[in-house]
Formats: C-alpha cells, structure tokens, sequence
C-alpha cells in the first residue's frame, strides 16, 4: 500500500530510528451547561438504565432459580441435602419474575409507549422494587423465616435503592421491606400462615426460637441492621450526589468562562486587524517612496515595522482561526463531498515558493480519494501540515506528501518530514495551544505555537484522526485518518474544495 511505502521510504538518506507514534484523542463533548430540560432528560435516561439494570440481574436470578429447580429434586441430591421437595417453588418463583420482567422491561414497555417520562420510569422502579421485595418475603416464608441470614437478602435492595434514588425514597424501601418482614413474622407467630422451612429434615436448621424474647431480639436486631445500613449507605450517597453536583457546576462554570475568553478573544483580534493592517500598508507606501527618500537609518527601522507587522498579522489570523473552529455560538458549515487529492495539490502549488526557498524537495504522491467536510476546515488541515513541515525540516531535506485508502476503507493524509523531530514525552502536548518544544523554538523563535492547535480543531471537525510519529532528529510523519464517505453521496463532478 501506499500508506507502508512512504513509511518504509522516509530517511532513506539518514541511518534509521525507532519512531514513537501518538494518537491524538478525540474531543469529548463540549457542548455548554446543561439547561434544566437536558437535566431532566439526563435523569430521565439514568433512571430508565436502573430499571434495566434491574431487570438483567433479576433474569440472572430466574436462571438460578431454574438451574437449581432441575437439581435439587433429584433423588441422590435430596437424600444427601436432606432439604423437603423445592422445584415446584423455585419454578413458580422464576415464573413470577419473568412476568415481573415482562411487565417492567423498559424496552417492552415503549412498544405501546413512544418515550416513557421520568414520572413512569419511577413507577416502574418502584413497582419492581415492591414485586421484587414481595417475592423475596414469600422466599423467606417458605425457607424459614427462623434462619438468621435470610432476612439480611433484603439488604440487596435497601442498598441499591439508596444509589438510585434520594433519602426519603430509599428509607421509603426500607420501612416497605421492614413491613413486609415483620408482618410475616407476626403472621407465623400469631398462627395466621403456618411456619415453614426447607430444612425441617437437617439438625440445626428450621428449629423454633427457644421464647417468644428470644424471636423478638432476632427480628428487631435484624430490622435494626437494615436502618443502620440504610443510614450509612443514604449517607454516602448524598455526599457522591453531592460532589457530582458540585463537579457539574464547576465544569459549566469553566465553561462559560472558556467561551467567554474566547468571545473576548475574537473582539480583540477583530479589532486589531485592522489597525495591523493600516500600519502595515503604510509601512510598504514608505518604503515604496511615496514621502520621498527615506535614509538608510529610518529605511532599516520601517523595515523591522513592515515585518514584525507581517508577522503579528499572520498571527492574527490564526488566532482567529482558532477561536472560530472553538467557537460553539457559530453554527458549523455545510458538509460537503471534497476531493482529497486536488486539494493536495493545489496546496502543494501554493506553497511551492517556500519548499524552493528552504531548499526542500517535495514528493506528492496522491490517489484520487473522497472526503465529507467543510471545504475550510480541509484547507486549514492541509496548511498547516505544510506550513508546519517546512518551518521544521532542515534546508535541502524531504517532504513527503501522500494520500489514498487503507486496507480498512479509512481515508489517509500522510505527511513526512526530515526535520527536528519531537521527543515521546512531549508528543501529548504539541497540540496544545501555544505550546512548543525547545527544540521548535530555537529553529524557529517567531512561531505563534497555533498551527498544530489549529490542526487538531480542523480535524475534529472534519471527525478525522491524527496520528503522530516521530523520533528527534529523525523527522515526523503527521497521518490524518478520515471516514469513508458512503456511495449514495459521492460525487463525481468538479471538487469544490
């Protein structure tokens, strides 16, 4: 392929090297402050993913249910357990909770609803929670309310109620399951349901509290353990609510101070443009003779002016290249389908007098390839490529330009230069705006540090890739990755990159 060939090519006049690639990682979202319909909406969805949640593990639970069903009767099993006839039980119980899931299954449920609101995925948790802590009492009943650990199963959904939902819901939970506890073992007491155990035949199990005190510190010591617990757990809870609360106004607050800084920032470049302009025109008026002769003094000072103004304005320009890719009050430009390989070359004619100037040879090697994006956003990726790999490479070396398809369908942008290189530890940060290398700075001490900042931006627009390697003193290869584009919008006609 290509893309190997160019790679297997670089530094063929130089002793090789063991490059260090980086992939640059993509953006996460960067949209503003959540408004409080958003809140709602995220609330809404983290509360359906409980009671989905929910309903996977109580399906683990109906295969346990029905493994054990088809097990513990069998003869040699029961004769060695000692335990009384169980798979009726357990496959009515599994039956219960595969209805329970039926009913409660959020996807099952927006079949007849388009999008369930906040208000009835609550009641969907709640009612699970109610069936599920009503199918776990009548499990203790017919086990054996008298096992001390039984009753502490409760604790699964005192717990998880106190994640998923705010104090008062979750001491809610626990006063349900309290009730339902203590009502069944005041039924077995007072003879209303006759007490049961699967373990009547096993010494030690399923035997009767020695006195009534003794069955009434059991269950009150049980039924304390669950608001002790529920009191720890809420707790905790609140204050994970609570720094998640504090982390997403923190995180919008630096956000609004970001955009404000760029706002800011796009003012003050738009206002200096102009006068930069201005200075810089009258500059070359001067040293064209418009007011007459100048001295050979005040000619080299309006020189310094006339290039440190070129210079200031270039930044300029990237500044408010910067702030416009960044910018999230301006609405993004139309997509278009753009021809990779023309847009190559016609940069690569563009900056053919500044390759000739720094005695560098440029190879172009391109496959005509399709790309989806913003026709700026293209031309600012390949600028700066460019721009970056001239300003960087050592005079009479290579630069390598190339673009086709990989083995993966993907589109590739490969450019390689023979310069400076950047060391592993400071790949990560070269993206960053306004950063350099010691290195770059002392080859070029002028440089805004914008372009590869720019770059990055113009690439997640335009939802490519970056890859990055390079090896100091060896060179770099910058390779951008963009998505296939599909057939049905292709075109054919002129580019219009």
């Amino acid at each position: 392929m290509l893309l190997d060939s160019l790679a297997g090519e670089r530094m063929e006049n130089g002793p090789q090297c063991d490059p260090v690639s980086y992939d640059v990682p993509l953006n996460g979202d960067e949209s503003g402050p959540l408004d409080p319909a958003a809140s709602e909406e995220l609330a809404r969805e983290l509360l359906e993913a409980n009671a989905l949640w929910f309903c996977r593990l109580r399906w683990i639970v109906v295969a346990t249910f029905l493994a054990l069903g088809g097990v513990v009767d069998i003869p040699a099993v029961r004769n060695w357990t000692g335990l009384r006839p169980l798979s009726a039980w357990l496959f009515l119980t599994a039956g219960v909770l595969t209805l329970a899931n039926l009913m409660f299954h959020p996807s099952l449920v927006q079949r007849t609803s388009c999008r369930l609101s906040r208000r009835r995925v609550e009641l969907n948790l709640w009612g699970q929670i109610l069936v599920d802590l009503t199918v776990l009492t009548a499990a203790i009943h017919f086990v054996g309310a008298g096992i001390v650990w039984l009753p502490f199963v409760y604790l699964f959904h005192i717990i998880l109620a106190c994640i998923f939902f705010r104090s008062s819901l979750s001491l809610g939970v626990t006063f349900c399951a309290a009730g339902l506890y203590l009502g069944l073992r005041l039924a077995e007491a007072y003879g209303l349901v006759e007490s049961q155990s699967v373990f009547d035949g096993v010494s030690g199990f399923g035997a009767p509290d020695p006195c009534v005190f003794a069955r009434g510190i059991n269950v009150a010591g049980t039924v304390l353990v669950w608001f002790v617990a529920w009191g720890l757990v809420s707790h905790l809870a609140r204050l994970v609510r609570s720094g998640e609360r504090r982390l997403v106004e923190t995180n919008a607050q630096l956000r609004r101070a970001q955009q404000e800084r760029t706002e800011h920032m796009l003012r003050t470049t738009h206002e200096l443009k102009s006068p930069f302009a201005a200075i810089s025109a009258n500059a070359q008026l001067l040293l064209k003779g418009y007011c007459g002769d100048l001295t050979p003094k005040a000619r080299g000072v309006i020189e310094k002016i006339a290039v440190r103004c070129e210079r200031l304005a270039h930044e300029i320009q990237e500044m408010l290249q910067l702030a416009n890719l960044n910018s999230a009050a301006q609405a993004p430009p139309p997509d278009k389908t753009l021809a990779l390989d023309a847009a190559l070359r016609r940069a690569a004619a563009q900056f053919e007098p500044l390759f000739r100037e720094r005695e560098l040879k440029l190879d172009l090697s391109v496959e005509p390839v399709q790309v989806r994006g913003a026709p700026g956003h293209l031309q600012m990726l390949i600028q700066n490529l460019l721009s970056n790999a001239a300003a960087y490479s050592k005079p009479g070396g290579r630069v390598g330009v190339a673009c086709g398809l990989t083995p993966d369908g993907e589109v590739f942008l490969s450019v390689t230069d023979e310069g400076i290189g950047i060391p592993a530890a400071k790949l990560p940060l070269i993206f960053d705006a306004h950063y350099r290398t010691d290195e770059a700075v002392r080859l070029n001490p002028y440089s805004s540090g914008l372009g590869l900042a720019i770059l990055k931006e113009a690439a997640q627009c335009l939802r490519a890739r970056i890859q990055v390697q390079s090896a100091p003193g060896k060179g770099t290869t910058f390779r951008v990755y963009f998505p296939a584009v599909p057939v049905d919008v292709r075109w054919n006609g002129p580019d219009v990159a």
